[in-house]
């Protein structure tokens, strides 16, 4: 376990490493985003996932609205065959 003393405004592990505030403040932003990157790549995986789904969902709906589009302009057509 290190035990850490403060002198003179810098920190001082048991190793008699002196650290200023500065390099204490990034090695904690380092420690913190090494922490943080797995859930930051599960959330992009995630994310990917919701978006190729909606991806294919909206191609899917697409399909389905030109194939109505279609469907519609044949029935149109014979009814004003029909009526003409």
């Amino acid at each position: 376990m290190s035990r850490r003393r403060l002198i003179g405004g810098f920190k001082c592990d048991s190793t008699w490493k002196f650290r200023n505030p500065e390099e204490e403040r990034e090695e904690n932003a380092r420690k913190l985003h090494e922490a943080a990157w797995p859930d930051m790549f599960a959330n992009l995986q995630s994310a990917y996932a919701e978006l190729t789904n909606a991806q294919f969902e909206l191609e899917r709906r697409t399909a389905e609205i030109a194939e109505t589009r279609t469907c519609s302009s044949r029935l149109s057509l014979r009814c004003r065959k029909l009526f003409f």
